[in-house]
């Protein structure tokens, strides 16, 4: 294996900031590095516009990775939102020609051709009921919830967010990936089997599937369970493709 660090670029969820990521480095081997992604207008960049599309914000993403991409092996990591970035990020990188993840590992978010069966827009709900939404999907802190001044910063970047999911449309393209794409999902997340496996479609290779208790916001309660995952899948492939080299 070479000296250089392993890269897992990592995509955070609706409102959420690359400090969701922070911690992860210290459940991880010196191989591997966690390198958290920023998107406008929140943590570090809160200054900044959001983003007001998906096309929008996996450029600005991009713009950010692209240079790392050819400094050595690295995968993807995004959760709910994050897995929609990841996954379109992938096809930007094989549009620009620039090295292939090892793997891209996804949480929390169905498959892009089986969208939500909804009848509203979560970003154009009123107050109360986005603060319900918010209730229901779990991951906002009580006191956040019930902090008014606190919800004046954070809707309007949450809202922002939505809005990227609400209108997304995927583009279907007409080539799988040449890598592997992990998916995990919670017991409790409002997700149908057809829309878990539906990932399949995308990558040639066999996709691995695993389920952990608890709703939409599982990776914080096993958020070891989850790196184990992910370890134990790229030093698989560096070993395979080691082997692959020797023989």
């Amino acid at each position: 294996m070479s000296n250089t660090k392993i890269k897992i670029f990592c995509f955070p969820y609706a409102g959420g900031s690359a400090r969701v990521y922070k911690s992860w480095q210290k459940y991880l081997p010196p191989e591997i590095e966690v390198v958290p992604i920023e998107v406008k207008g929140r943590g570090k960049r809160y200054g900044e516009k959001l983003c007001d599309n998906m096309g929008e914000m996996v450029q600005d993403v991009f713009g950010q990775i692209r240079d790392q991409l050819q400094e050595g092996e690295y995968a993807i990591y995004g959760h709910s939102m994050g897995a929609v970035v990841a996954h379109e990020i992938c096809y930007k990188i094989i549009e620009e020609e620039l090295p292939t993840p090892l793997h891209l590992f996804l949480s929390g978010r169905q498959a892009p051709h089986c969208p939500k069966d909804e009848e509203e827009k979560t970003y154009l709900l009123s107050d109360d009921k986005f603060r319900a939404k918010l209730v229901d999907y779990g991951g906002t802190p009580t006191e956040v919830l019930e902090n008014d001044e606190l919800m004046k910063i954070f809707v309007p970047i949450l809202r922002g967010d939505f809005k990227v999911c609400d209108t997304y449309k995927h583009q279907k393209q007409n080539y799988k990936f040449d890598f592997g794409i992990t998916i995990m999902t919670g017991l409790e997340e409002d997700l149908s089997e057809e829309q878990i496996e539906g990932w399949q479609i995308y990558t040639g290779k066999k996709l691995n599937n695993h389920r952990f208790p608890g709703g939409h916001f599982f990776i914080h309660e096993y958020t070891f369970n989850i790196l184990r995952i992910i370890c134990k899948k790229i030093f698989d492939i560096i070993d395979e493709n080691n082997r692959e080299r020797v023989g």
